[in-house]
């Protein structure tokens, strides 16, 4: 049985037993691999910081022999280690969520290149001065789109036709706008700005290297911050742990 020879993200990491600690990479190639690291704990200088969250590490991982097991770690080496992240808890808080988000939808051994290489653009963003949060929001609409729930965030999803006025219905149960003639008593949903919603669509549809031409108030960032947690919520049917302690870090950036 061959390495499998990859460059990957480290998204999670956890102890396991006495020396060990049990880490999640979502790969490029590879999808999403969970691997043993033998002695991880024990000594610090085996890895050399490459097993450290957020970082982009090449790696090497002997496959297991029965499906469904763990692989196990055989030498991981870094490629980038992002040090403006772990300089700001901030940026860490925001990073971290990213991961945990790519951890939940991302299946194991399931090839998704697509976003492994938004995580990557992401962790690069917060290193360049850009808008954190921006760059989070772009993250998660694109995200939802790749795990195959891509929103109609300005076309009624019934009939096609643009919703008219500056509160849109939207509904996370049929996966978009709805106009008024489409909208019924029936259907769950909450009304959302219409410039919010313009804004998601710039995200998820325009090239990254344009982003940065998008302008949001903070209360817009905020209608589309909440509208993004609840569609990942709604579809993962879980909460991301780390939505529960981001309350002040968001706070600080939409108050």
């Amino acid at each position: 049985m061959e390495l499998i020879d990859d460059s990957a993200i480290v998204v999670a990491g956890r102890d396991m037993g006495e020396s060990d600690r049990l880490m999640t990479f979502v790969t490029s190639q590879h999808g999403k691999i969970r691997a043993v690291a033998k002695g991880a704990r024990r000594s610090k200088k085996r890895f050399l910081n490459a097993l450290e969250p957020c970082t982009l590490t090449g790696i090497k991982v002997m496959p297991p022999r029965t499906p469904g097991h763990l692989y196990r770690l055989d030498s991981a080496e870094i490629i980038e280690s992002y040090p403006a992240i772990r300089a700001s808890v901030d940026n860490f808080m925001l990073a971290s969520l990213c991961c945990e988000l790519t951890d939940l939808w991302v299946q194991e051994e399931d090839p998704h290149e697509d976003i492994f290489e938004l995580l990557k653009w992401f962790l690069k963003e917060t290193c360049t001065g850009s808008s954190n949060l921006m760059c989070t929001l772009v993250f998660k609409t694109r995200l939802l789109s790749m795990a195959g729930y891509r929103q109609e965030w300005t076309r009624c999803v019934k009939c096609g036709t643009p919703p008219q006025g500056t509160r849109i219905n939207f509904s996370m149960k049929t996966g978009g706008c709805l106009c008024t003639k489409c909208h019924t008593d029936s259907n769950t949903t909450e009304t959302v700005s219409a410039g919010t919603l313009r804004s998601l669509a710039f995200m998820d549809r325009t090239g990254l290297s344009a982003i940065s031409r998008l302008k949001m108030g903070k209360g817009a960032m905020n209608e589309a911050w909440q509208l993004l947690a609840a569609l990942h919520r709604y579809h993962l049917q879980r909460a991301p742990r780390c939505y529960s302690v981001m309350g002040e870090v968001i706070r600080k950036y939409l108050v």
